[in-house]
């Protein structure tokens, strides 16, 4: 081992090189209805916006892993087989920002693909902001971004754009 080598790794164990990072918690449900229980971890300050960083930033960013740390270590989820994604905080699926004037919400029922039959079908509610006019689910969905969030009672669920079938007033 070289010395380099060796101060990086005394350093990556030193508090004063880590970044800190906000830890959350989510289920993430893969394509064949693997259900995979760990926690994100997300920059306190978002380069896109005030605040922290949010899963949905995580997401939507463009690298094509998600990494995950779970009971049995880390892990590395590819984002384009994850059906849908939940958690507690509906800061981190942008919902503190659906409020007031074009604010939209329905109870809806979501058909999924690639997954078992229990795990196919997904009741909550979406709520969306549209400027008038442009109210409908459907323009909503037909604008949205590879992950759409719907509150399923006191969790909310990113669901993948990808992997929605159909949607249906519930």
């Amino acid at each position: 081992m070289t010395t380099t080598q060796e101060s990086r790794e005394s350093r990556a164990g030193d508090p004063r090189f880590r970044v800190p990072k906000v830890a959350e918690p989510v289920s993430v449900m893969l394509e064949g209805g693997l259900e995979v229980e760990g926690t994100v971890h997300l920059a306190p300050a978002a380069g896109s916006h005030l605040g922290r960083e949010r899963i949905i930033d995580l997401l939507l960013a463009d690298e094509p892993f998600l990494p995950l740390t779970g009971p049995d270590g880390a892990c590395l989820v590819n984002k384009r087989r994850i059906v849908r994604i939940a958690f507690a905080d509906p800061f981190d699926a942008e919902l503190d920002e659906a409020r007031g004037e074009g604010t939209h919400e329905a109870a809806i029922e979501i058909d999924l693909c690639g997954v078992p039959a229990h795990a196919m079908r997904l009741r909550g509610t979406i709520r969306y902001v549209m400027p008038e006019g442009h109210g409908r689910i459907v323009d909503y969905l037909n604008q949205a971004r590879r992950f759409y969030p719907v509150l399923t009672g006191d969790r909310v669920a990113l669901v993948s754009l990808k992997h929605t079938v159909a949607v249906r007033d519930a």
